[in-house]
């Protein structure tokens, strides 16, 4: 049966000497798994392959199989920045192996589309205020998991992980009061492009603390290969 969707690439690996395997997260189906052939020796193809590619697909749906065939890929939305900027398209790179590890139930989830999708176009657009935004999008991310930490932060109060709340008692595993803030702060933000003051050695801190925190509540989030390379562009 072939079906028709937009997609947004996560991960991508070789498969043969020309096809490859990619990770997508499909508006209608969630995520789904497919094989490409005649990529690799074509490569004006790969770049449809590319971390946060938005693409509408064709492709024959297999029900009882993991990997299903595209039939006919174009672009649903055309990056102008992205990959020609080595900070967003590692940004792009570590989104997508992330949301690639988080995302291993087959189901739809139209919202999390939306809010994926916003975030793309949000770091393709904007040229300054983006260098925190990986930050804010992973720790909003955290509503469509249903495991937003308890609203109940002031200055004085350290951040639990395993509880997802705010303690004014510091104990094992809790975050510094600095990083503590730093973490409301984010959560009280509305937008990918607010600014907050920190310094490169706190950010890659409070990275490290948001991706524990999935790590904690979902069970999901592997071992990810491009955080060294994040912590690097960035330090």
């Amino acid at each position: 049966m072939i079906e028709t969707t937009q997609g947004i690439v996560l991960h991508t690996i070789p498969y043969s000497e020309s096809s490859v395997i990619s990770h997508m997260y499909t508006q209608t189906y969630g995520p789904l798994s497919f094989i490409n052939s005649n990529v690799r020796v074509h490569r004006a193809k790969t770049a449809y392959f590319r971390p946060l590619s938005i693409v509408t697909i064709q492709f024959y749906l297999q029900k009882n199989n993991a990997l299903h065939r595209i039939k006919h890929i174009e672009y649903s939305y055309i990056p102008k920045t992205i990959y020609d900027s080595v900070y967003k398209a590692n940004i792009a790179l570590f989104v997508g192996e992330f949301l690639h590890s988080l995302c291993i139930h087959n189901e739809s989830n139209p919202e999390l589309y939306k809010y994926i999708y916003s975030y793309i176009t949000f770091l393709d657009s904007e040229n300054i205020s983006f260098h925190q935004s990986h930050l804010i999008f992973l720790t909003h991310l955290l509503k469509y998991w249903g495991i937003i930490p308890q609203n109940n932060h002031r200055a004085d109060m350290y951040f639990i992980p395993q509880k997802g709340i705010f303690e004014k008692t510091f104990s094992e595993g809790a975050l510094s009061l600095k990083i503590s803030n730093y973490l409301n702060e984010i959560l009280q933000s509305n937008s990918f492009s607010n600014i907050i003051e920190i310094s490169k050695t706190e950010k890659i801190e409070l990275l490290e603390a948001i991706i524990q925190y999935f790590q904690f509540h979902t069970h999901s989030t592997k071992t990810l290969k491009t955080l060294d390379i994040l912590k690097s562009i960035f330090s």
